[in-house]
């Protein structure tokens, strides 16, 4: 089943997604503390899939957020490819805190310690791809983001911020669960972590969509 995507004149010259990512690990039965315990995931070809290449604009700009293991096998590349843009830089690059860590000033001990089946994870990390021409407005725009991790998944407000120094939009967030002024949002949730009012033409996925399973090799090793 197709994605309804929200369409805007001259196609969208901001993408900006979160995909659901689903890992081999990911148990449908005992999601314990995996992701598909707060929302349904999905295969790379679902993702790949989504007609994203139809509303983009001749020149645009992609902020694809991506997990270490994810960025490790290059489960990237198939999905820019599919939607219309190549693999340009890291984008952000975000350090994440312990919840309680205020102020500019922390330490070691305040960096987050996640899981990780080789060592624990602190990072995550926000990809650039590239369609046509180079739409950066700014130069100063910075890679690392260091602030607290917030709910599961839910990644830092400032990451927006950047993105809007960085280029011009309009914007388009994919799988968002927010909505923000300025955006235009598509996703299951795409109010959950709504502190106020705002943003516009937040649209629903239609109902199932994140439930279909798929498997896809890469390099030989099938992820999901």
């Amino acid at each position: 089943m197709a994605i309804d995507l929200p369409t805007t004149t001259g196609g969208w010259p901001v993408i900006y997604a979160d995909p659901p990512w689903n890992f081999k690990s990911n148990s449908i039965e005992k999601p314990g503390r995996n992701a598909r315990r707060h929302y349904d995931c999905m295969s790379l070809s679902d993702i790949a899939a989504m007609r994203v290449a139809e509303i983009t604009a001749q020149d645009a700009t992609l902020f694809l957020w991506i997990t270490g293991p994810m960025l490790v096998i290059g489960a990237h590349f198939p999905i820019m490819k599919a939607w219309g843009f190549k693999p340009s830089a890291i984008g952000f690059t975000w350090i994440k805190l312990n919840r309680k860590c205020e102020g500019n000033l922390f330490s070691h001990d305040d960096i987050f310690m996640g899981g990780g089946f080789t060592t624990r994870k602190n990072a995550e990390f926000c990809l650039i791809g590239r369609k046509g021409k180079s739409m950066r407005k700014s130069a100063s725009v910075r890679e690392v983001i260091v602030s607290p991790v917030l709910q599961h998944s839910r990644k830092p407000d400032e990451t927006r911020k950047r993105i809007e120094a960085y280029c011009d939009g309009p914007r388009l967030e994919l799988f968002a669960r927010e909505t923000c002024d300025g955006w235009a949002s598509v996703g299951n949730e795409t109010t959950k972590f709504n502190e106020s009012t705002g943003g516009e033409q937040a649209q629903p996925l239609p109902a199932g969509q994140h439930q279909r399973e798929g498997h896809v090799n890469v390099d030989g090793e099938n992820i999901i």
